[in-house]
């Protein structure tokens, strides 16, 4: 049609409500065929998906910190409470951070009072800040055990948050050493009309820890590269590291980041990796899992019964193997078979997708997730950090 890929994006945008006519060539059918679409503004939520794993349990999945994640939050966990959670789990793995005012906010829910959720130190006074509880608005305090998940790309705004929850012992934290993305920037125009964006101060817990991993001598990719060595064993973290203390007078480390306090590796990633992406870059689970769908559209009623009874089968991941050989992806006679139950869950969700939506295709993807489902063994441990309001807060919190 004469046009490039970035022209696509400009035709289909335009004021809502008006239409824009598309023609479509799908595989599987022989001919290009036409629609007529009305534009609208397309809401993009930064909940990938929230539901309750058992009777009691609660769990929501923030994938960052945008304008309206606090609210966000705030009607997931109205939702649930209605049904009749006890307990909670906020999975903050994979999420780089966002707007400081919804951190804040996020904390809010959980502290009550007027209590610190983070400060910021530099070398000028007026780049001071401290940031607290009430800061913003009044929300419903929740008292239920919780556990925070984090990993290495745990950054900035869910450091600020998962930091805040274990400095007042409200949050068991649980995972990998986050990030440690702990710099505020401001940006300054210069007389030529150009812009330099300069760090002016540091992040803080209330304990005082400094979030910011250290970076001094250190290029660009050893800094990034670090991230995997830096969240190795916590026991081999906290060598040498700084001691801090929790509301109640628990022990928490500094050094960058924030260390968990129980350790869970996450062992069901792929492990041919390559193959993982370009089986996903050239739609081959899309394709396989359209297939499935088509031919299986039984399973699209009811979701509860398709997340406890469908399985992916040989046949269909023979399937998924033909179509990335027609597609020319190059792969190893072992690789579907050493990653087989990482594809199988992998097409599953895919046609959780196909049927129902994003939220529930991540909802699957968790099924097999070993740092998800090891975390409900520790929420006895959740409930007895929970600090009684009568224990004297340590004014190196306040």
């Amino acid at each position: 049609y004469k046009i490039s890929s970035s022209d696509v994006p400009k035709k289909l945008k335009g004021p809502a409500n008006s239409e824009v006519d598309v023609t479509i060539r799908r595989e599987g059918l022989s001919n290009p065929f036409d629609v007529t679409l009305t534009r609208a503004e397309i809401p993009i939520f930064t909940i990938n998906t929230y539901f309750r794993p058992d009777s009691v349990t609660g769990y929501v999945w923030l994938n960052r910190f945008a304008q309206h994640t606090a609210e966000e939050l705030e009607d997931a966990l109205l939702e649930m409470e209605r049904q009749g959670i006890k307990r909670l789990i906020l999975d903050l793995r994979d999420n780089g951070g966002g707007l400081l005012r919804q951190a804040v906010q996020v904390v809010g829910k959980f502290i009550d009072g007027h209590k610190k959720v983070v400060y910021t130190r530099g070398r000028l006074e007026r780049f001071n800040k401290t940031y607290y509880t009430d800061e913003f608005e009044l929300t419903k305090k929740r008292d239920y055990p919780m556990i925070v998940l984090i990993d290495q790309s745990s950054a900035s705004a869910s450091e600020i948050v998962a930091g805040a929850l274990q400095d007042y012992d409200r949050a068991l934290i649980v995972g990998v050493t986050s990030f440690g993305k702990g710099l505020v920037q401001n940006e300054f125009e210069l007389n030529d009309g150009s812009r330099v964006r300069l760090t002016i101060s540091k992040y803080y817990t209330p304990s005082g820890r400094l979030i910011q991993r250290a970076y001094k001598g250190k290029d660009l990719t050893d800094y990034y590269n670090g991230v995997e060595e830096d969240s190795g064993a916590v026991e081999k973290d906290t060598v040498g590291h700084p001691v801090f203390y929790t509301r109640a007078g628990r022990k928490v480390f500094g050094g960058g980041g924030i260390k968990p306090d129980v350790e869970i590796k996450f062992t069901t990633y792929a492990r041919s990796r390559k193959l993982i992406m370009q089986l996903n870059r050239k739609r081959c689970f899309f394709a396989e899992a359209l297939r499935i769908s088509r031919n299986s559209p039984q399973w699209g009623a009811d979701f509860e019964k398709f997340y406890n009874e469908f399985r992916v089968s040989e046949s269909e991941l023979n399937s998924l193997k033909k179509i990335a050989g027609d597609k020319e992806i190059k792969f190893k006679k072992g690789d579907f078979i050493k990653d087989e139950r990482y594809l199988k869950n992998r097409l599953k969700a895919e046609v959780a997708r196909h049927f129902w939506g994003m939220s529930e295709f991540y909802r699957v993807l968790l099924q097999f997730d070993n740092q998800f489902s090891e975390a409900f063994n520790y929420f006895k441990e959740a409930e007895k950090i929970i600090a009684p309001e009568e224990v004297k807060t340590l004014k190196k919190i306040n």
